[in-house]
């Protein structure tokens, strides 16, 4: 009967050990921070952002990237799944090899444009195109982090709607 015992306090040790690394990575790691310039956003225009990082962490590698999503659900016979494809990924800043000092943040701006030729941002029952700002990194002694920002993409026509109208001038009507 004890030999039953065994796999439970196996998976049981497997658990707490997962546990407590995620505990470790989610408050080692320290907190992102992922500021855009506009929103809504729109196919074929330009975006400053901000990205800050703290921690006392020594810094591999850094990047952010902007990365599109198409997601169809389907039957398979009584089953259902899921499919999740990558349409667009595209690294929009990198970095390598810095030191983060204790109580401070590694900040960094930069500049990123939605492809003039993409799909905007869709969700339906069965399909979903998403996009997001990814922020990835490596640090020494700590696996691979990733934290991702959603993004709203609107479609075209919502951009011409929401563009800025010019002044224009009114002829006939001087007092």
């Amino acid at each position: 009967l004890v030999w039953l015992t065994v796999p439970f306090l196996l998976a049981g040790m497997w658990t707490i050990y997962a546990l407590v690394r995620q505990i470790l990575l989610m408050t080692g790691i320290g907190t992102t921070l992922l500021e855009v310039s506009d929103h809504p956003f729109h196919p074929g225009r330009r975006y400053d952002a901000f990205v800050s990082q703290s921690g006392r962490l020594h810094v591999r590698w850094f990047q952010v990237q902007l990365l599109c999503q198409e997601q169809a659900t389907y039957q398979q016979g009584t089953d259902t799944r899921t499919a999740t494809a990558v349409v667009h990924r595209e690294t929009v800043f990198s970095d390598r090899k810095f030191d983060i000092a204790p109580g401070g943040a590694f900040e960094a701006q930069f500049s990123f444009a939605v492809p003039a030729e993409a799909m905007h941002s869709f969700e339906a029952s069965h399909n979903a195109v998403s996009w997001s700002l990814v922020v990835r990194g490596r640090m020494a002694r700590w696996p691979e982090f990733e934290r991702r920002f959603p993004l709203y993409v609107y479609p075209l026509a919502a951009a011409a709607a929401t563009a800025p109208t010019p002044p224009q001038a009114v002829e006939g009507l001087a007092p």
